[in-house]
């Protein structure tokens, strides 16, 4: 195995994972719970292992550029939507979450096909950290607290609470995003154009 393919098998691994955590935390089984929170840590950390070696070792490939933000989502928007399989959250917020992700990664690959790439920046990366973080509090929720009660209400009201946060975040750094961003995605390109433009990391989202 090529050193080189390492960020893209961990890519897969938390691909992998999501079945797996999904079925583990809907058991009676507190033990079995606490290994689906676990793996919900593992594949969040590896998200953060895969890019810091690519980017530091320079292991970049084509399939990774597409590969690791996909399932990034993925994984993410998958523990959103079985939270609210559990009652815990209404449909409306993993819902308003794929549909940003949808338009804007839409948006943004319409700029590619015309030889326009647009980077992410910190607004996309507090998005996801925040996704991770509201995540992460749900599993753990579910894993610890096996008997609802006073505390578990607490917990629950925690995690909705991030969850209606990070839903909103992302709704406003997806129109910063659009705006930001107007000239590339509502300007025609012109023909004959060069190389591909790319913008900066201090304007996406």
């Amino acid at each position: 195995m090529k050193a080189r393919a390492i960020p893209n098998i961990l890519t897969l691994m938390r691909l992998i994972m999501c079945p797996v955590f999904m079925t583990l935390a809907s058991t009676d089984v507190e033990g079995l719970r606490w290994t689906a929170w676990v793996l919900v840590v593992v594949a969040l950390a590896t998200d953060v292992v895969d890019g810091a070696l690519a980017r530091k070792y320079g292991w970049v490939s084509k399939i990774g550029v597409y590969l690791d933000p996909a399932v990034d989502k993925i994984v993410l928007l998958t523990g959103f939507y079985q939270m609210t399989w559990w009652g815990w959250l209404p449909l409306w917020v993993p819902v308003v979450l794929m549909s940003r992700e949808l338009i804007v990664n839409s948006m943004r690959s319409g700029a590619a096909i015309e030889g326009k790439l647009v980077a992410a920046n910190w607004m996309g990366k507090t998005k996801a950290l925040g996704m991770s973080l509201t995540m992460g509090t749900g599993y753990f929720t579910r894993a610890y607290y096996t008997v609802e009660g006073e505390w578990f209400t607490g917990w629950l009201r925690t995690v909705q609470g991030m969850s209606y946060a990070v839903t909103a975040a992302s709704v406003v750094f997806g129109v910063m995003f659009v705006y930001l961003h107007r000239r590339v995605f509502f300007e025609k390109t012109a023909e004959g154009a060069g190389e591909p433009e790319q913008k900066s990391e201090e304007e996406g989202a």
